[in-house]
């Protein structure tokens, strides 16, 4: 399995079922070194990709119903590291949305891109460039500055890997999970059900 670093080099470019899930219809980086946005302890043998679109409504009520579970039980206690994953199929707005919300955290770090992400996945009727703009403005952020940098494609390369990679381990639609590489399949009612199981499985 190629790292991520490998496989932005080798790569460079980019751009769809689970169920209960949404399903699918380049310039250089301001940082090719950006890292994935991460919670919890980035030493841990267990690392939780979360691969998602800000356009999709079930990513966002996973985010808004698992991703406090798997906080409290696992991130806060630093059994699992965290990641945010880019995988925009729905659309352009999905992937101007994710270069924005990377340029958040290349400009602003980490703890902002957390609490702009969320932001996002609260609003996905309201994403436009006026939107970004002043939620960055909100956020202590130059808005206009990111927002034009975003979408002239400053960190496009950054979210082509993930994608890129994501299809790579199977992601078909968004929300996905993959722990340490390895695609959690869905097969109870609620996802976070069968990502608990799968790290239970593992720690």
């Amino acid at each position: 399995m190629l790292s991520r670093r490998e496989f932005i080099i080798t790569t460079g470019i980019g751009g769809s079922t689970l169920l209960a899930g949404c399903t699918e219809n380049s310039q250089s980086s301001a940082s090719d070194d950006l890292e994935p946005p991460l919670l919890g302890e980035s030493e841990s043998s267990i690392v939780v990709d979360v691969y998602a679109d800000y356009q999709c409504s079930h990513c966002a009520g996973f985010n808004r119903n698992s991703y406090p579970i798997l906080k409290d039980e696992y991130i806060d206690t630093g059994v699992i590291a965290y990641r945010h994953r880019d995988f925009p199929f729905l659309g352009t707005v999905s992937t101007q949305s994710a270069n924005v919300a990377r340029g958040v955290q290349d400009s602003l770090g980490n703890d902002k891109f957390w609490e702009f992400s969320t932001q996002m996945l609260e609003n996905q009727s309201q994403l436009s460039s006026n939107w970004w703009r002043n939620t960055i403005s909100e956020l202590g952020g130059d808005g206009p500055s990111i927002v034009n940098m975003a979408l002239s494609g400053a960190w496009s390369s950054i979210v082509d890997a993930d994608f890129q990679y994501g299809q790579q381990l199977g992601v078909k639609g968004t929300p996905a999970v993959a722990i340490n590489d390895q695609l959690v399949p869905r097969s109870s009612p609620t996802y976070a059900q069968d990502v608990i199981e799968y790290i239970e499985r593992i720690r």
